[in-house]
């Protein structure tokens, strides 16, 4: 695919002679991959290793998921942060988008570092808490916490923005039915545990 060359030309050098060889359409793919992982970037660190515990990383994530996660954020009636996630959007192709995303996730993911409360947590994640009705989470997000399709990875995350968002489903503030259902009896106890599990203890 052409997408792959231009990709490829790009990983090698963005300033190399291949670029001034590239075609008017070619530069221009370039153009909006690179300006699409800057914008990435300015929030998620580089190659998508977010510094910030609030800001997801990307590093490994799934491609679809990546995707189909920037669809619903542009379909909030306020942006995050984002006046670079609604540029991205705005000024690349849904392609652009998927090249993007596979560039993410092409990187290392960030290796799961087990919290105080980990042991805790990987009973639920395996086991869920059929008293109160809350499934495995393995069932959906993997054995290892892998993900797949536009099922996110969760090992490895920060375990302070795994913690919102489990709280924010729980609450009804992220909409995701299926996920608002499995949290819903979820205790603080019982999301702090998940998250040292999958991504450490909570930080500050």
């Amino acid at each position: 695919m052409r997408w792959n060359m231009v990709v490829l030309t790009l990983v090698v050098s963005c300033s190399s002679p291949a670029m001034g060889q590239m075609s008017v359409e070619d530069r221009s793919a370039a153009h909006n991959f690179l300006g699409g992982v800057k914008a990435c970037e300015s929030c998620h660190g580089e190659l998508g290793y977010s510094q910030n515990s609030s800001v997801p990383a990307l590093n490994g994530q799934q491609p679809d998921y990546i995707v189909s996660r920037v669809g619903q954020l542009l379909e909030l009636p306020s942006k995050p942060t984002g006046s670079a996630l609604s540029g991205l959007v705005a000024e690349s192709e849904t392609q652009a988008l998927a090249v993007i995303a596979g560039y993410f996730a092409r990187q290392k993911p960030t290796a799961r570092k087990p919290g105080s409360l980990a042991e805790a947590g990987r009973r639920i994640y395996e086991n869920g808490i059929p008293a109160r009705f809350v499934t495995a989470c393995k069932s959906c997000h993997g054995a290892n916490g892998e993900g797949h399709g536009a099922v996110p990875r969760l090992a490895g995350q920060h375990a302070n923005y795994l913690a919102i968002q489990l709280r924010m489903f729980s609450s009804g503030v992220r909409e995701n039915r299926l996920m608002h259902f499995n949290t819903l009896d979820l205790g603080d106890d019982d999301i702090d545990a998940l998250v040292s599990y999958l991504g450490g203890d909570l930080t500050p």
